[in-house]
């Protein structure tokens, strides 16, 4: 009873009061358990206490495995899904001029399959503030209009004062915080904002590296402000991106198409076409049709991003399979707990027999209880899952984004995965029953009155 007091004034207060902390979730965790096993003791045999125990600790650990290998899954597939188009058109290594993107764009545009098309720009620059030296950026130029049908740019801009930025706002000009004529916007990945110690509304300068790269020593020396707009062009921060996806936080910066043919000062181009598709999983098919209709020169590429997603599923599937053997060692524990009652129930056994029960209600009996089991396990295991990845979403981990693609563990909950994990578990703590109730079915009467 005090167990059960203390279990649940510790649920109660790390769900409903500011205790999400690792330390308190081990315990949020740790009680619970203990309290199960002190319960299961008190009405079972420590041989079914083992067997029921395993059987929830593989239910549990697998449901959370299960969920976080989906919460990763779709974590970074949302990142990369997100800021990459389907099919991308482009000229090798060449710019694309307007007279020919232009047309290609209603080629395209006109195509069943393709859901929306835009130009793109993108190049390496430096970006620069008063509080922070020079970094290395990939700078992206998207059409406000057309780009949100094909990236998902505006659900990951941050709420700033009490409104959320749209890709709109890169069409504007203001005064920045630094006083100043009106510059134009950009927008930029959190972690970098972070690094350069940005506030919204901030002056930052990007620098063109390619430009400054054919300058000589001695104009690098001379007064930035006296270079040509193509060299460097100053901005103020309108938005910042928050993806989770560390490739894109802490490189990313978008201004607007038009800005970016400014600064690049090569007139009317284009990096290439992003295109996004009605149905992605056709892509393969779609490039190869597109590559027919283009000229000599030009190619329709698969950003080939499907290949990580694939090997992050297969990556799910062996975790899965290999926390599954866990509940397959559980219901041994199963196995063996029967047979041991079968042994210590010799008596009664015999005696039910010379009753007159047949030895299929004999076999029923004892497969009834070893279902039960499972359904006592799974249903525990269950729970305690749940509660595991309810914790593991409030706590909310941190994980290095340079590694593990993402900065936080994710939390995916399926409810199929969920069924099909208690379903086989019932099945198989069921199925570990035949030996012991055939057992018990084969069982002579004479051999358990002669053991009395």
């Amino acid at each position: 009873m005090i167990l059960g007091c203390v279990c649940a004034l510790v649920e109660i207060a790390y769900f409903f009061f500011q205790y999400k902390t690792p330390l308190f979730a081990m315990f949020a965790i740790a009680l619970p358990l203990f309290f199960i096993i002190f319960l299961l003791l008190r009405f079972f045999s420590v041989f079914s206490t083992v067997a029921i125990a395993g059987v929830s600790v593989g239910v549990a650990t697998l449901i959370v495995v299960a969920a976080v290998a989906s919460g990763f899954i779709e974590e970074v597939t949302e990142g990369i899904t997100g800021m990459y188009a389907d099919l991308f058109l482009s000229k090798g290594d060449s710019t694309l001029s307007a007279q020919e993107y232009l047309p290609f764009l209603n080629q395209l545009r006109a195509h069943p399959e393709v859901k929306a098309a835009a130009p793109y720009i993108r190049n390496n620059m430096y970006l620069s503030s008063s509080k922070w030296p020079p970094v290395y950026v990939s700078l992206q130029g998207v059409d406000p209009v057309e780009s949100p049908k094909i990236i998902r740019l505006n659900k990951w801009l941050l709420p700033q004062e009490g409104r959320t930025p749209q890709m709109s706002d890169l069409q504007q000009e203001k005064i920045p915080n630094q006083g100043g004529p009106p510059l134009p916007a950009i927008f930029i990945g959190d972690m970098l904002v972070r690094q350069l110690k940005l506030t919204k509304g901030d002056k930052i300068t990007l620098l063109n590296v390619q430009a400054l790269a054919n300058l000589s020593e001695t104009e690098l020396k001379k007064d930035a402000t006296l270079m040509p707009a193509t060299y460097h062009q100053d901005y103020y921060l309108a938005g910042i991106i928050y993806t989770g996806y560390e490739k894109f936080d802490r490189t990313l910066v978008c201004v607007t198409f038009a800005q970016a043919q400014k600064f690049l000062g090569m007139g009317d181009i284009a990096s290439g076409i992003e295109i996004r598709l009605y149905h992605p999983e056709k892509r393969a098919e779609i490039q190869k049709q597109l590559a027919q209709i283009l000229q000599r020169g030009y190619e329709v590429n698969n950003p080939a991003k499907e290949n990580i997603i694939e090997a992050l599923k297969i990556q799910k599937s062996a975790l899965s399979l290999l926390i599954f053997l866990i509940i397959l060692v559980a219901s041994f524990n199963v196995i063996a707990s029967l047979t041991i009652l079968v042994i210590h129930k010799s008596r009664s056994i015999a005696i039910a027999k010379t009753m007159g029960i047949p030895p299929w209600g004999i076999a029923a009996i004892f497969r009834v209880v070893g279902t039960n089991v499972g359904l006592l396990g799974a249903g525990i295991g269950v729970s305690l899952g749940l509660l595991v990845c309810k914790i593991i979403e409030t706590v909310r981990y941190e994980l290095e984004a340079r590694v593990y693609l993402i900065n936080h563990i994710p939390v995916h909950l399926s409810f199929y995965e969920v069924m099909i994990t208690a379903a086989a578990t019932v099945f198989l703590c069921s199925f570990s029953t035949l030996y012991p109730a055939l057992r018990a079915a084969r069982f002579q009467p004479v051999e358990g009155l002669r053991q009395e």
